[in-house]
């Protein structure tokens, strides 16, 4: 889940920061101009990047875990 709020936050974060800077760039008729489909689909994107890449975080230390006993995992200092 905080991958997936993470990824939407930065995702409408960025989003936003772009429509600001073209509108500050180019004027107000940027927005008119703005193609919505291209936003959405790079919103989508970039939400799915996030998440996978959220989900690599999290499973690559989890299967190590997995593999270790449990009372080596209780003494490791790392």
């Amino acid at each position: 889940m905080q991958g997936l709020a993470g990824s939407l936050a930065g995702a409408l974060a960025g989003s936003l920061t772009g429509v600001l800077t073209g509108v500050l760039r180019f004027g107000p008729q940027a927005v008119h101009l703005l193609a919505f489909q291209d936003l959405a689909a790079s919103l989508g994107l970039s939400v799915l990047a996030g998440v996978c890449l959220s989900l690599v975080g999290v499973a690559y230390p989890a299967l190590v875990a997995a593999r270790m006993p449990p009372v080596a995992a209780m003494r490791a200092e790392e």
